[in-house]
C-alpha cells in the first residue's frame, strides 16, 4: 500500500477499526466506511444474534455457552455503536489534520 501511495495517514491514533487509513481499490474511502457499517449492523442485528445462539445450541449442545453469546454480542454492538455510529463520519474519513 505504501509503495502504491495508498496510505492516507501515518498517524497511529487513526489506526482503529473506525477510521479509513488507506485508499481502497475500486471504491472511495466513504464507500468502504459505509460498507463496513452495513456489515456491522447486519451481523449484530437481533435476528443474527439469535441465529448464532440457536446454531451454537445445535452444534455444542452446551446451553451456558450458547446463552452467553447474546451478552457478548450486545457488548460488541455497544462498542461498534460508539466507534462507528456516534459523531460525524467526517472524523473517520480523510483528510486527517
Amino acid at each position: 500500500l505504501d509503495k502504491e501511495g495508498r496510505i492516507l495517514t501515518k498517524d497511529w491514533t487513526k489506526y482503529t477499526q473506525a477510521h479509513v487509513v488507506y485508499q481502497p481499490k475500486n471504491m472511495t474511502p466513504k464507500e468502504l466506511l459505509e460498507g463496513t457499517k452495513k456489515v456491522i449492523k447486519g451481523f449484530y442485528s437481533f435476528e443474527e444474534m439469535m441465529k448464532r445462539m440457536y446454531g451454537s445450541l445445535k452444534i455444542h449442545k452446551f446451553a451456558p455457552y450458547a446463552f452467553s453469546l447474546p451478552g457478548i454480542n450486545v457488548a460488541m454492538w455497544r462498542y461498534y455503536k460508539k466507534e462507528f455510529f456516534t459523531g460525524d463520519d467526517s472524523e473517520r474519513l480523510p483528510p486527517y489534520n
